[in-house]
């Protein structure tokens, strides 16, 4: 083997390493995610488990949301929503029994979302005629009547409605509690902005544009 074979095999063993980097960083996004699902199915309870962990997280995120405050007080506003302390099975007493946390999860769910159509008959004295809760809750944070806050708990809580709707698991009760409590706390935040929708209009505050 002369110098310019023994060259050539050098570039060439280098080749695929350098690739396989290269091909990495390029996709090292959908890379991550791959990783992520790979974990979650490899894990103690698998999908289960996984969604547990992901409705804790927002049920102790969702003390945190502030208070919707009326223009005439929206500097001075930073308590959070007042709501009695109550456990997930105060909250939550009717899963005692036939009903499974997949379905109460559904139909929490669909309370969250009605109310959210009834935001926008409030707010614009209308039904919506296009979109959907996705664009609405959008819509409003950029209005700012949703907080981020309020915004980022109300993505979750329906992307975590999407993962028992869409697959093929039935959440553990306890997880189905946690849900159901957060949406009660969420529904009673959401009763607030409808509050502060009503008191602005009554004071002459203008609206926002549509765009």
């Amino acid at each position: 083997m002369d110098w310019l074979q023994f060259i050539a095999s050098v570039i060439g063993s280098l080749a695929w390493p350098t690739a396989a980097v290269v091909l990495g960083f390029m996709f090292r996004e959908q890379v991550r995610k791959l990783l992520d699902k790979m974990k979650t199915l490899k894990a103690p309870g698998g999908i289960e488990a996984a969604f547990t962990e992901q409705v804790s997280e927002v049920a102790a995120e969702v003390k945190y949301i502030p208070e919707p405050a009326s223009s005439a007080k929206k500097e001075n506003a930073v308590a959070t929503v007042p709501y009695q302390e109550q456990s997930a099975d105060d909250l939550a007493g009717y899963l005692v029994g036939p009903i499974r946390p997949t379905a109460a999860i559904l139909d929490t769910w669909r309370s969250i979302e009605a109310y959210i159509y009834e935001l926008y008959r409030a707010y614009w004295h209308e039904e919506p005629k296009s979109g959907t809760w996705l664009s609405i809750v959008k819509g409003f944070n950029n209005f700012e009547i949703f907080s981020d806050e309020l915004l980022k708990i109300v993505l979750d809580m329906g992307r975590l409605r999407n993962q028992v709707a869409h697959s093929r698991f039935e959440p553990d009760e306890d997880a189905a509690r946690d849900y159901v409590s957060t949406a009660q706390r969420v529904l009673a935040t959401l009763a607030g902005v409808r509050e502060r929708i009503v008191e602005d209009e009554k004071r002459g505050v203008p609206k926002a544009s549509k765009r």
